[in-house]
């Protein structure tokens, strides 16, 4: 079946017929409606018009008609916390098209595969999502993903950093957990000179209203509870006296890092301020700071016991000895994990879900991530189910689904090419079999996909997965 893959990616873009599609509703993201009977009209990657069915038009020459009576057609879904492995990452490429999402921020990688990825997808060469990359990962003097990190230690180092970084062509500057804060402030500085987005985690050494005041536009894998805290600062003190990721090498008592981990977040949430958490959010407004709060991944990482005994068959796109470091006695994030440690995870994961409509209704801005390559965190799959989490914490389906197609447009500056469905934008779209408005896991029904004005129908897409579970069982 990987014979698909090579026919469907060696196409060119171009090459590709005028496409109709009849009779379709479009689900518009902005204002929460559906746009009844429309046709739409699309030709060199871009739709080029709409038609309710009074109106007359003249069907184009050579035009491919595809009938989208009973469809819903959104806007292509994105992740925007993805990471992909191998070159150029063909499984992961298959997965994500097949599940309707059409764009990918990465976010840490090695630099000469993702940039080669994206430029190859760029120019119709291989089939695969829009890819924004940010290269490798700025860390600390000690990288906690050596692979794909660089590692500042001074202000000057950040500095350079980011311009190395700007000209080897990374979309965006992500910061990891161990940067000094002299050298995180100089790297917040220089991003505004090179204009490049900063994103990523927050450091330990950093507030986190330090952070989105330094002009952060995306906080990774938290809501700020942190910041809500009224005692970050003396827990930021402390982590300074005391280096328990060093005395847990030098002893290898590993234990201790999980311990130490719920020992302090307990202290935070047991200190957490509504007024505080009120005053962060609206920061978060003020400076554009949106939340990427990966959830999916922190549900994985909570429940994995849970999660690892029972079946499920997207396992079969993954390699036999990747699942092997899925299981929880074997992952680095899991095996050391303690009583306590899992307890604290759990209340974490409740406080997070009951955070994200209070921070929604003060304004705040929420992105669709899944950070995959996190144990039973699935490509393109776990897209849906970030969405289906986000409306179990209480946001709608609508402000569900805008996470994934219009706020990543805005914050990605393309909102004239992207996040809606309308004359003008790019044709990368997904038909549903029934409306996500009403239910935000329809957008798991999907009936075809449009990416860059090619049509994929439901046989190409289940060829993709054919594939991709080809490629998984071939790296057994």
């Amino acid at each position: 079946m990987a014979v698909v893959w090579l026919v469907l990616s060696a196409l060119p873009l171009a090459a590709e017929p005028p496409l109709v599609v009849a009779h379709v509703n479009i689900v518009d993201v902005v204002h929460g409606a559906v746009q009844r009977d429309i046709t739409l009209v699309i030709a060199d990657g871009k739709i080029v018009a709409t038609h309710t069915s009074r109106e007359r038009y003249r069907l184009p020459p050579n035009a491919t008609v595809v009938d989208g009576s009973g469809k819903f057609a959104i806007p292509g879904l994105w992740d925007m916390h993805q990471h992909f492995e191998g070159e150029p990452g063909i499984r992961e490429f298959n997965m994500l098209v097949a599940n309707g999402v059409l764009g990918i921020r990465n976010m840490g990688g090695v630099a000469k595969d993702v940039f080669r990825a994206r430029e190859q997808i760029a120019n119709g060469q291989i089939l695969g999502p829009q890819i924004v990359a940010c290269g490798p990962i700025v860390d600390g003097p000690e990288p906690t993903n050596p692979p794909i990190s660089v590692s500042v230690s001074t202000p000057d180092d950040a500095r350079r950093t980011v311009q190395s970084l700007k000209a080897a062509g990374a979309d965006c500057i992500k910061v990891h957990d161990g940067i000094p804060v002299d050298a995180y402030l100089a790297i917040a500085d220089e991003v505004k000179k090179v204009n490049l987005p900063l994103v990523g985690h927050v450091p330990v050494r950093v507030a986190t209203l330090q952070a989105t005041n330094a002009g952060q536009r995306s906080i990774e894998h938290q809501v700020g509870l942190r910041g809500a805290s009224t005692v970050e600062d003396e827990v930021m003190e402390s982590e300074k006296k005391n280096d328990v990721f060093a005395e847990a090498m030098r002893t290898k008592n590993f234990q201790l890092i999980p311990e130490s981990i719920a020992k302090k977040g307990n202290y935070l949430l047991d200190h957490f301020s509504d007024e505080r958490a009120h005053a962060l959010y609206q920061a978060f407004v003020r400076n554009g700071t949106y939340l990427d709060p990966t959830l999916v991944t922190d549900h994985a990482l909570t429940f994995v016991d849970d999660i690892s005994r029972q079946p499920d068959p997207r396992l079969k796109y993954i390699p036999a000895t990747q699942q092997e470091w899925w299981k929880p006695e074997r992952g680095m994030l899991t095996r050391y994990r303690t009583p306590a440690y899992i307890a604290f995870r759990k209340r974490q994961f409740e406080k997070t879900l009951q955070q994200i409509p209070i921070a929604r209704r003060e304004g705040v801005r929420f992105l669709a991530g899944t950070d995959s390559s996190i144990a039973f965190v699935y490509p393109g799959f776990s897209v849906h189910d970030e969405l289906a989490l986000f409306v179990q914490a209480g946001l709608s389906p609508l402000e569900a689904l805008r996470t994934a197609t219009i706020n990543p447009a805005r914050f990605l500056g393309l909102e004239n090419s992207l996040g809606t469905v309308q004359p003008g934008k790019n044709a990368s779209l997904v038909l549903l079999n029934a409306d996500p408005l009403k239910d935000i896991q329809n957008t798991t029904k999907i009936f075809a996909v449009i990416i860059r004005g090619r049509f994929l129908n439901r046989s190409d897409l289940d060829g993709l997965l054919k594939a991709a579970e080809a490629a998984a069982a071939q790296a057994r």
